[in-house]
């Protein structure tokens, strides 16, 4: 399946044994101007620091944000903690000005894209 997203390095998360979570820094036009990569040694779980996330996106001056991790279950369905994290990345996202534009769960076979689910 093709990736949702030409600039989320689907790729490389498909084939990952550990989650890890990559958050795209855009600025006003959409323009990809970094990309912040958290990786866990856990296999089953990728630990955000949401501190470390919106300071790097507002050093990069990003006006949007797309956060996109694997599933090396191999199942794209969100786990409660994803909800959670994505509803967290948006309001926070909100109050600092920076839109969350989706997130998107990666796995060997396919994807879950919160924007295309209709929750952003």
């Amino acid at each position: 399946m093709e990736c949702v997203l030409p600039f989320v390095h689907c790729d490389e998360l498909r084939i990952l044994k550990t989650e890890r979570l990559d958050i795209t820094f855009l600025c006003k036009n959409q323009n990809v101007i970094g990309l912040y990569q958290i990786s866990q040694e856990r296999h089953d779980q990728a630990v955000p620091s949401l501190r470390a996330i919106f300071a790097a996106a507002i050093l990069y001056d990003a006006a949007a944000i797309i956060a996109s991790h694997n599933h090396p279950s191999g199942s794209a369905q969100p786990s409660p903690q994803d909800y959670r994290f994505t509803r967290t990345l948006k309001q926070l996202g909100a109050a600092l000005d920076i839109c969350l534009l989706d997130h998107v769960i990666i796995t060997r076979d396919g994807h879950y894209s919160f924007r295309e689910a209709g929750l952003l």
